[in-house]
């Protein structure tokens, strides 16, 4: 069986929760974005988060074709500089909803015009680093927070 075959035959059978970027190999092993995730264990310890760069910036890039300028990556799913700075160059606008987040996205490089405060519990004090920053639009929650 050629190779194209067995990795084929092996993704055929693979669980449910095998998603694009992922593979199990013809002996039972994960792999991410052709990496053995037990190799990566061994290397790094555990608990350890994987990520596909290629698929994650192929993802934004649908977002961004699907909706136009304006969609943003919400920053609750993963954030860190790494993710904030990806998002951003391909073409997202970064949806932050703390004083932190809005910390990490501006290390990372993302102009404040492309952030967007969104949050149910934003203190004064985020609010004011938020306007200070320039940060490109505020979702008021209550109108506490106009005061």
């Amino acid at each position: 069986m050629s190779d194209a075959a067995t990795a084929s035959a092996a993704a055929a059978t693979a669980p449910w929760w095998v998603r694009p970027g992922l593979d199990v190999d013809p002996d039972g092993r994960l792999r991410i974005a052709g990496r053995d995730a037990e190799a990566l264990a061994r290397e790094h310890g555990t608990p350890l988060f994987v990520y596909d760069e290629a698929h994650l910036r192929h993802r934004c890039r649908e977002a961004v074709d699907a909706f136009g300028d304006g969609v943003a990556y919400a920053s609750k799913a993963f954030l860190c500089v790494a993710m904030a700075r990806l998002a951003h160059e391909e073409g997202m606008h970064i949806d932050v909803a703390t004083g932190g987040e809005l910390h990490v996205a501006l290390a990372a490089g993302v102009p404040a015009d492309r952030l967007v405060l969104h949050g149910n519990n934003k203190s004064p004090e985020e609010l004011r680093e938020a306007r200070a920053a320039g940060i490109g639009r505020i979702v008021i929650d209550s109108f506490d927070e106009l005061d």
